[in-house]
C-alpha cells in the first residue's frame, strides 16, 4: 500500500500572533524588547519553536539544565510561557535574563504541555553561550 508522508505544519500566524502579545506581557522581554534594535527585533519576531514532530523522543532535562545555569549565576531570571493552541497543541516560550545584559528566548510546540516546555528550553540552551574565557573570546571575536 502507498502511504502519504505526513506533513506537520507550525501555526506560524498563530504563533506570530501570541510572540507579539507576549512581548509585551513577558517581563523580560517587555525590559529589553521596548529599546533593541535589529538583529533581537527581528530574530524574537521570527522565533521558530522546536516541534516535537522533529524528535524521536524528547529529553525532559533541559528545563533543569537551564535552571542550573540561573543557581550557578549564569542567569538572572527565567520565566515560562505557556498557551494553549487554537488546535489543543502547547506553545511555551521561555525567556532568560543574562544578568541585565540582554536576554535568550527559546520556543517549543507540542501535544503536552510539559514536552513544549522542555522543548523551549532545549532551543534557549542551543542558544545560550557562556565562555570559559570572556576576554579571551572578546578578544576572538574583535579579530
Amino acid at each position: 500500500p502507498v502511504t502519504t508522508p505526513v506533513i506537520h505544519k507550525w501555526p506560524k500566524r498563530e504563533i506570530r500572533g501570541l510572540l507579539q502579545e507576549l512581548k509585551t506581557k513577558e517581563p523580560v522581554l517587555a525590559k529589553y524588547l521596548e529599546y533593541a534594535g535589529d538583529p533581537w527585533v527581528t530574530d524574537f519576531a521570527e522565533l521558530r519553536p522546536l516541534m516535537e514532530v522533529h524528535f524521536d523522543e524528547i529529553s525532559h532535562a533541559s528545563v533543569s539544565q537551564l535552571d542550573a545555569w540561573r543557581v550557578k549565576g549564569e542567569l538572572k531570571e527565567i520565566n515560562y510561557q505557556i498557551q494553549q493552541l487554537k488546535r489543543g497543541r502547547f506553545f511555551a516560550l521561555v525567556a532568560c535574563d543574562v544578568h541585565h545584559c540582554g536576554f535568550v528566548t527559546g520556543a517549543g510546540l507540542a501535544v503536552k504541555r510539559e514536552d513544549a516546555k522542555q522543548l523551549a528550553a532545549k532551543q534557549a540552551l542551543e542558544r545560550l553561550f557562556f565562555p570559559s574565557e570572556p576576554l579571551e573570546e572578546l578578544r576572538r571575536c574583535a579579530l
